[in-house]
């Protein structure tokens, strides 16, 4: 998950694997009201991650661990090589579906000359378009990659198959107030005003043979968030569904496993502990703790160094600067 997150959150190199021949979609008209961002997700998408970076980099809590693992040296590479700067955008969706992945982005850029500058590293390109909406289509490394400028400060990225791509576009083509959206998060309480938050629509589908899999079994959304306060993190997640009686219990018996593993005393699961709240229903769990983000960011940094290296610098470092 948290690997998935690092390497989207660029707009960068992803997975795909060769489409079938592109479907004919007919593009939204040329100056047409986007809307809301998450209101262009598939209601197929399995998980979906809404951010605001700008939000993010205005607290210092959120600030520090994403200086951490975004140095701003190579994100300024980054945003001269692909006139995507990821640190002004306003709002952020990526997402998994099961064609691929995908990540929209709204901000002070300028979705063309992005659009135009990927369709040039693009080997081969697959297809060209500037009308009726500025696009491009081929592979980037070993990824097949459609860009689509939605607006003049809205641009699409899609690593997956052309179905996907004219899936969102076929719901870009609706108005937004008559848009069904893929989920309804107000359902999720709290998560909504929260500076990076992420949701699964549909069951996780946990292996039943693992014991969170089977706390899980009847699970059917789920949402976590990072809140700042003062100088920490408020971290919460939320599960809807049906759960035991003792899921109290259960739920705070796995929590401590995690603290008590490697993994988890990396990422300040350890130290949180004492901050731990459960509350649990019959249809309802939820969960919350305060992180030291200095603790999670050096956690996180380890963990995605690597990967971070290989998008920004297009190699991959064998060891920590």
């Amino acid at each position: 998950m948290l690997r998935w997150i690092a390497l989207t959150v660029l707009l960068a190199a992803g997975c795909g694997s060769s489409p079938p021949p592109e479907a004919a979609e007919p593009a939204p008209e040329p100056g047409a009201e986007v809307g809301t961002l998450l209101s262009l997700v598939p209601p197929e998408s399995t998980l979906i991650l809404c951010a605001s970076p700008s939000e993010l980099l205005a607290s210092e809590p959120t600030a520090h661990v994403v200086r951490a693992i975004f140095p701003a040296t190579r994100l300024d590479r980054f945003a001269a090589r692909t006139g995507v700067d990821p640190r002004l955008l306003d709002e952020l969706i990526l997402a998994e579906h099961p064609h691929g992945r995908f990540a929209i982005a709204r901000g002070p850029i300028d979705a063309i000359f992005a659009v135009r500058e990927a369709g040039e590293r693009m080997a081969p390109i697959e297809s060209s378009s500037d009308a009726p909406l500025f696009r491009r289509a081929g592979f980037l490394g070993e990824s097949r990659t459609e860009v689509v400028a939605l607006s003049e400060d809205v641009i699409l990225r899609v690593e997956g198959t052309p179905q996907l791509t004219a899936a969102i576009l076929a719901i870009a083509r609706v108005p937004p107030i008559a848009r069904t959206p893929a989920f309804d998060p107000s359902e999720l309480e709290g998560h909504v005003d929260s500076p990076i938050a992420l949701y699964a629509p549909h069951p996780l589908g946990l292996p039943a043979d693992s014991g969170i899999g089977l706390l899980l079994a009847r699970e059917e959304q789920m949402a976590a968030s990072i809140r700042p306060e003062e100088d920490a993190l408020r971290v919460t997640a939320e599960f809807t569904g049906e759960f035991p009686p003792e899921s109290h219990e259960n739920f705070r018996s796995f929590a401590e496993s995690i603290a008590a593993s490697d993994f988890g005393a990396a990422l300040g699961a350890r130290d949180a502990l004492p901050s731990l709240r459960i509350e649990a229903q019959d249809d309802r769990v939820r969960l919350s703790a305060t992180v030291d983000p200095h603790v999670l960011a050096a956690g996180l940094r380890a963990m995605l160094f690597a990967e971070i290296e290989e998008l920004i610098e297009g190699r991959r470092s064998a060891e920590m600067p």
